[in-house]
């Protein structure tokens, strides 16, 4: 008879861990059912300071010898610290040194110590001192390297982490291995079998991205190279409010705000099981791929989290065992089981790779992690059976980790019932992630040779921030990827959104339906103008099955039952194929409305008679459901027929058109997707031409800035460097009074991006000459090249004022213009300058004759929501002819705000700068606003270095627009809303 070895397991905390003392007591209890400590002849047994009471003397020193005398000693923290023993500064203190200086020792006993996570609710709470010595304690301990801890968040996560350390322990301790016939041996696998963890590497190792290429030779992907973290929200936070600030009623509000998102390899370690959720090509089968590497230690580069460390992958793809079922149900024998279905898939997929004994061995052990993928590529009855016999596996003895993952559809049933209270839906790649992506594909690709890797990277970031068709496409993995792959073949992004969307769905179809990809495009393109007509997002399957119907013909001698059910396998096969379409609350959508629309255009080009293409979209110029439709289709019929795509154009710019002119804006935008070498002249004179009419009309806000937006992508013909005299005498200022200004002239408008891109070519931030004293300092500690936003498409028309420029660019701009003009000295306007070109003698209240009326400007009432072209509101012209003078950008002077003196240069202060870059940094609204507060404070104190700014902006209400009104930043402030214009005196 084998004799049983007692462990002792002493629990110390004080008094705010209730729970937790009571799951040690539980996990004792289960362990000593539990096979493993059968098979070794281990029990544990639990005690603490209940257990003590009963007996005389005094109670801390009765605790002390239970814990002298046990072999675990568990310490558990919170909130509280405890009661001084004037021993100690409290009796589980006093209980936790005892047992560390005996360990030290004696290396016994063995202990684990854990910190529940801390949340806290008040400043008051904050300064709580037990509190206060609960974080030093933590702090020794880690300053010290005296143990390791665990933290943990609540009591699901602690019964986790305490059955595992307790196995672990059991494990590595000789007289508790398990006795056979045979003698020792041991209870759980040393290390994952080798030739199993070679198989890993040989199958997660590489991306699935063949199916990407167009027809050229694809190259092999390692995921480990340019595998990027995909995020999550925690499915185990609730949601938070977030104070949210005063509204200039004074009205305070809150908002709503999720916790913000995790990394989802994290929670996989957080939790016993995880259902992840996403669309396809969202990243689900790659992040289950790059887990499975580093669990099996296969790429030294692949770190898991901590807390799977010593876990067995077991990778479970279910489309390949949905070919089982199906196979065994095609040859007439009954539906196999789950539990057939997993061992078949080891011995064919896995080639025996993973011994069931070694498989059995980790479950018992706690340390499997299953991985399955591909809940939708399943059918329901073989899903269901699949994660029935998976959770009993996984559920054999704690410890063991599930993590389910599959697209929207794919997530009902068994799976939903069982592990629905853990859901994480993958969060679409925020731009971070593709800059990451993009360096780290180009890092692959040219191994050896940083710096011409890294040069395609910045070179393709740059495009894809200014092309907006991208946009739609490289926020889910897979569609990066193949945007990725179209910029390595031609080295550039195509010149129209209608050639991206082209090749990138040819290539997609290419690579998955190679034997015919034909049929699948007719049959998507047809599907999609059939929904686009209907004004539908999403269809049904009966639909979908009817739209088949006029692609794939029923056969000779096939029946309608039969040619039915073959229409639904063709689907069945086809949709998750195909990657553009995703289900969608039990219908079918593309999977962004931009392919809908563009295999809509498609579908027009092809089924259209060439004598028709013309006329064929007259019903859709002023169907705003159809607007992308057109723009799609014109950039399409251009990729082969120049001359059709420039008569389309000009038959929509050449009909009349009202109010809101949403006929020749469409016609515009339509000939800016035409590249500009296949554009013909007479059809760009008529567009600008009408773009000139719309402007001309004072047409609504959002009307006029798309109008100056198409004229300047188009080519803004205006003299947009033109300068306005502006007579010297006596003006009136409301706030200072009558005041002497000599001549001199003002620019008609802001500076545009198209000027200061000639400051930027000629070299103007390198030319120290151009530079004030104070402004090389900035320069030297920034290294910048150009504008804060140069690259960011939204704030870089041509013909739109130049943004995220501080007082020294603005300054060194003028010098450069001085220099490069020699017909007069350029300079920032002064305050005085400056409002006498806008308020005129007579010190009008706004820039214009008339009085304030919503619309006349771009401030925040246009809700433009950014800059407009220069000078596309005339209605707001001064009767001099200055533009611009009241909203769409802030405008530096040379003015200080507060003693009102001119100045010709400000103090750079660095500490500024350093929280500046912080700020731009930072993605946390609270720090911004932290950080936004010290640099006020800072400016406060340096009250004579602030430059005064002038004429409201898009981001301000109308009431900053006043000619009187003042405003004020440090000289190195660099925002989207501040730009500036030129002053010319004479020399």
């Amino acid at each position: 008879m084998k004799s049983i070895q007692q462990y002792q397991v002493f629990i110390a905390s004080p008094g705010d861990v209730q729970p937790e003392r009571e799951i040690v007591r539980e996990v004792c209890a289960q362990l000593n059912c539990d096979p493993l400590c059968a098979g070794s002849g281990a029990s544990f047994s639990a005690t603490g300071w209940e257990d003590s009471l009963p007996a005389g003397g005094e109670p801390q020193l009765l605790i002390n010898h239970l814990a002298k005398a046990c072999d675990i000693f568990v310490c558990i923290f919170h909130k509280r610290f405890g009661t001084p023993t004037g021993r100690a500064a409290s009796g589980t203190a006093e209980e936790f040194w005892l047992a560390y200086d005996l360990w030290k020792n004696t290396q016994k006993p063995h202990i684990l110590f854990y910190f529940k996570e801390i949340h806290i609710a008040s400043a008051a709470e904050f300064q709580d001192p037990q509190i206060q010595q609960v974080f030093e304690l933590k702090e020794k301990i880690e300053r010290d390297r005296l143990l390791l801890f665990s933290p943990f968040s609540d009591t699901d996560q602690f019964r986790d982490l305490l059955t595992l350390h307790l196995k672990q322990w059991l494990a590595q301790t000789p007289a508790a291995s398990p006795i056979t016939d045979s003698g020792w041996m041991e209870c759980v696998p040393a290390e994952i079998p080798e030739n199993y963890c070679r198989w890993i590497a040989g199958n997660c190792a590489t991306v699935e991205a063949e199916k990407l290429y167009g027809k050229g030779e694809a190259f092999p992907l390692r995921l480990p190279e340019i595998f990027i973290p995909l995020y999550a929200d925690d499915p185990g936070e609730k949601k938070r409010i977030r104070p949210g600030r005063v509204k200039a009623d004074g009205e305070n509000f809150g908002m709503a705000e999720k916790q913000p998102p995790v990394d989802l390899e994290t929670l996989i370690g957080r939790y016993e099981s995880l259902l992840i959720e996403g669309q396809a090509g969202s990243g689900k089968t790659t992040l289950m791929k790059h887990l499975a590497c580093g669990l099996s230690g296969q790429e030294a580069e692949v770190r898991p989290p901590p807390e799977l460390e010593g876990y067995l992958p077991v990778l479970i793809l279910l489309r390949d065992i949905e070919r089982f079922f199906r196979d065994a149900e095609a040859g007439g024998k009954r539906s196999p089981t789950g539990k057939e279905a997993l061992e078949w898939y080891f011995a064919l997929q896995m080639e025996n790779l993973l011994p069931l004994d070694v498989l059995d061995r980790f479950l018992d052990a706690g340390q499997v992690i299953f991985l399955v993928d591909g809940l939708d590529e399943i059918r329901l009855t073989h899903r269901d059976a699949m994660v029935q016999t998976i959770s009993n596996m996984g559920l054999r003895h704690r410890g063991n980790r599930i993590v389910l993952a599959g697209r929207p559809h794919g997530l009902e049933g068994a799976v939903l019932r069982k592990f629905g209270d853990r859901r994480a839906r993958i969060h679409l790649l925020a731009m971070e992630q593709v800059h990451l992506f993009i360096r780290k594909w180009f890092d692959y690709l040219y191994p050896g040779a940083y710096a011409t890797g890294r040069k395609d990277a910045e070179a393709m970031i740059a495009d894809v921030k200014s092309h907006p068709a991208t946009e739609t496409l490289v926020h889910n993995p897979l569609m990066l990827t193949a945007v990725c792959i179209l910029y390595h073949d031609n080295k550039e992004l195509p010149d129209q959104r209608a050639e991206l969307y082209k090749k990138f769905i040819d290539n997609m179809l290419y690579r998955r339906f190679a034997n015919d990809p034909e049929p699948v495009h007719d049959f998507l393109a047809t599907l999609a103008f059939d929904m686009h007509t209907r004004r539908a997002r999403a269809v049904d399957r009966s639909f979908i099955l009817s739209v088949m119907r006029a692609v794939y013909a029923q056969k000779q001698g096939e029946s309608e039952k039969q040619y039915n059910k073959r229409l639904a396998q063709t689907f069945e096969d086809l949709e998750p194929r195909c990657g553009l379409l995703r289900p969608e609350k039990g219908q079918y959508a593309f999977w962004h409305l931009t392919f809908q629309e563009f295999l809509t255009a498609d579908y027009l080009v092809d089924n259209t008679p060439a004598t028709e293409l013309v006329a064929v979209v007259e019903p859709y110029w002023t169907d705003e459901w159809f607007r992308e439709v057109v723009e799609l289709y014109v950039g399409y019929l251009c990729l082969n027929n120049k001359q059709i795509a420039n008569d389309v154009v000009t038959a929509g710019a050449a009909a009349g058109d009202g109010a809101p002119f949403a006929r020749w804006r469409l016609a515009g935008r339509a000939l800016i997707d035409i590249p500009e070498n296949r554009r013909l002249k007479p059809t760009e004179k008529v567009v600008v031409q009408r773009m000139l009419e719309i402007i001309e009309a004072a047409a609504e806000p959002l009307a006029l800035a798309d109008a100056g937006e198409i004229l300047g992508r188009l080519g803004d013909s205006r003299n947009l460097k033109a300068f306005i005299d502006v007579p010297g005498g006596s003006y009136t200022f409301k706030e200072r009074g009558k005041l002497d200004v000599d001549p001199f002239a003002i620019g008609k408008y802001p500076v545009t991006n198209a000027w200061f891109a000639e400051f930027i070519a000629a070299g103007g931030y390198a030319a120290e000459r151009f530079w004030t004293p104070e402004g090389r300092k900035w320069l030297k500690y920034t290294g910048a090249t150009h504008p804060q936003f140069w690259n960011d498409r939204k704030w870089i028309g041509p013909n739109a004022p130049v943004v995220g420029v501080c007082w020294y660019e603005a300054a060194a701009f003028c010098r450069w213009l001085t220099n490069t003009c020699k017909n007069g000295i350029y300079v920032l306007p002064d305050d005085n300058q400056w409002e006498a070109a806008a308020a005129g003698k007579r010190g009008r209240e706004y820039p214009w004759k008339a009085g304030w009326k919503d619309g006349i400007c771009n401030t925040k009432e246009s809700k433009i929501a950014k800059t407009s072209a220069v000078g596309v509101f005339p209605a707001s012209d001064t009767p001099e002819g200055v533009s611009d003078l009241a909203g769409n950008v802030w405008e530096w002077t040379r003015t200080d705000y507060s003693s009102k003196k001119v100045r010709n240069d400000f103090e750079f202060d660095p500490e500024v700068q350093k929280l500046f870059d912080l700020w731009y940094a930072t993605q946390d609204k609270n720090e911004e606003d932290e950080i936004a507060n010290k640099i006020r404070s800072r400016w406060k104190e340096r009250k004579s270095q602030m430059p005064a700014l002038r004429g409201g902006s898009w981001f301000y209400p109308h009431g900053f627009a006043r000619c009187a009104a003042r405003f004020w930043n440090g000289p190195d402030f660099r925002i989207f809303f501040v730009g500036f214009r030129c002053a010319r005196t004479q020399l």
